[in-house]
């Protein structure tokens, strides 16, 4: 069930609108990132300016096999309605528009009541567990008893979305420090389909939005950057960004996510990537235990895995914004100094700081990635997205690269050295496996013949899979999210069931078991 205190109506604005390319593989997991990158703009580069003067451009980098581009830009309404649209097609889940959550959550051991106010007054609804989506002013994470910590920025931020009439530059991120048409401060201009562009104004912090239209102010900056080309105003907000993470994310049977989780500055992208990987993080859990494949206490890895990644994010965006903001009068002239140097030095260049774009958070510490035998040449992949690659399955011509089989459970992959070795595997595996979410495939050089594999073959058609994930007789263990959850060196076929058990939370609140023998 999904409450909506709002109307069904399309919102304005664009508001989150880079997409990036590992945050599309989750949403085409669910059926629609393909439909959300038609009519996007796709992204290749960024380039960052002083004054009037280009200091460096960054392409952001593409695979010759990614289906998808590094970033796309696409109004947050777009992808609201992609997902919306998603949900209808999908059948199964009951949208309620016009119901709001009121304060006070009730839990027991069977579950959650809550309170919501809708068209017909008030109800009592129950669920097994909740999960607050709900923004910075969260009902849920109130009702939780959950703050938030960390600060805000003392300047702010002018957002306008403009149609424009005629070009106005290349159709990629331009970030400008200190331009003449917004002196001592910065200005962010990004393209969106359709001939729209979005304008980020640093602003004094006592601008306010009212006096900018009736004074012409508003006008006045727009006109200082676009010249004489003619627009129309789509939209305009007036923002404080905020750097700010709950203390807690869950409280028994209650969670957050998204916003109401964590706020943080939008240069880099990091707010609506972030929080969909949230989303995709707990719904496997959540899966997994209301299926009875897992206990309850998986779903405390959630705050565990998604916290860390948003102190990362808050982090990574902090820096930034000390660059773009100085807080102090010594780190302004210090930011100054800099800005002045990169203009001639390569050293000075690279401490400028205009956003660092969202890339997923890798679970190194999370206590359902097992790092004990694994090769030294597959460590560092541990808890991180699973390298995609080409490859067919012997039987399934949909599959065409590895993600394909990321999303409906657990991924075992197991490089055989050889036919013989591969079908002992699949014979003793398909008992191992049989009855539960796992999908297991031996991967194979296009020189064997995977007709007898029982359409367990992933013929390994480039030579990247063993790239990827490391020499002959290595099993790895690709999670629903596509994490890595574990690699194991000359594997034994028990050895699945058990690390997927691992991976599942089977020992979490348990006394340690050896690892090695996993």
């Amino acid at each position: 069930m999904l409450l909506e205190a709002g109307a069904p109506h399309r919102r304005i604005g664009s508001r989150a609108i880079f997409v990036q390319r590992d945050v599309l593989e989750i949403l085409e997991r669910i059926g629609c990132g393909r439909a959300l990158t038609d009519g996007a703009l796709s992204i290749q580069r960024g380039h960052t300016y002083f004054q009037e003067r280009l200091l460096y451009t960054t392409g952001f980098s593409r695979d010759e096999n990614d289906v998808f581009p590094p970033f796309v830009s696409v109004p947050q309404t777009r992808t609201e309605e992609v997902l919306l649209a998603q949900l209808q097609r999908h059948g199964g889940v009951d949208i309620r528009w016009g119901h709001e959550v009121q304060p006070g959550l009730i839990e027991d051991e069977e579950g959650v009541t809550l309170t919501v106010s809708g068209p017909s007054g008030v109800e009592t609804l129950r669920a097994a567990y909740v999960v607050g989506c709900d923004g910075p002013g969260s009902v849920i994470r109130k009702s939780m008893g959950v703050g938030y910590e960390g600060q805000s920025h003392g300047d702010k931020f002018l957002i306008v979305d403009l149609e424009l009439h005629g070009e106005l530059m290349s159709l990629e991120r331009h970030f400008h420090f200190d331009p003449s048409f917004n002196p001592g401060r910065q200005v962010l201009l990004i393209p969106q389909p359709g001939g729209v562009w979005r304008i980020d104004f640093q602003v004094p912090f006592e601008t306010e939005l009212a006096s900018e239209r009736a004074s012409g102010k508003l006008d006045e900056r727009i006109q200082k950057v676009l010249g004489d080309r003619r627009y129309e105003l789509r939209w305009v907000s007036l923002y404080q960004f905020h750097q700010l993470v709950a203390r807690n994310f869950q409280r028994g049977r209650v969670f957050i996510a998204g916003d109401a989780a964590h706020l943080m500055s939008p240069f880099g992208a990091r707010g609506m990537n972030s929080g969909i990987a949230d989303a995709e993080n707990l719904a496997w859990k959540l899966w997994r235990v209301l299926s009875g494949q897992a206990s309850a206490a998986l779903l405390g890895t959630y705050e565990h895995e998604r916290r860390a990644a948003a102190l990362e994010n808050i982090r990574i965006t902090t820096r930034t914004m000390r660059f773009m903001v100085p807080p102090t009068p010594e780190e302004r002239v210090e930011r100054d100094q800099i800005l002045r140097r990169s203009v001639e030095s390569p050293e000075a260049r690279a401490l400028v700081d205009s956003g660092k774009l969202y890339t997923p958070f890798t679970y190194e510490d999370s206590p359902i990635v097992l790092r004990a035998g694994a090769s030294a040449a597959v460590t560092s992949r541990l808890g991180a997205i699973a390298p995609d690659a080409p490859c067919r399955v012997h039987g399934n011509d949909s599959v065409t690269r590895l993600r394909d089989l990321v999303g409906n459970g657990f991924v075992g992959l197991y490089l055989a050295r050889d036919a013989e070795e591969a079908r002992f595997w699949v014979r003793t595996v398909r008992q191992e496996a049989a009855g539960t979410a796992i999908f297991f495939a031996v991967v194979v050089d296009t020189n064997i013949e995977a007709r007898d594999l029982e359409g367990c073959a992933v013929i390994d058609t480039a030579g990247r899979i063993r790239e990827a994930y490391g020499p002959r007789g290595t099993l790895s263990i690709l999670r629903p999210d596509g994490h890595i959850a574990a690699v194991r060196s000359e594997a034994r076929p028990e050895n699945l069931r058990a690390l997927v058990d691992f991976a599942s939370g089977a020992d979490l609140g348990t006394p340690t078991r050896t690892k090695e023998g996993i």
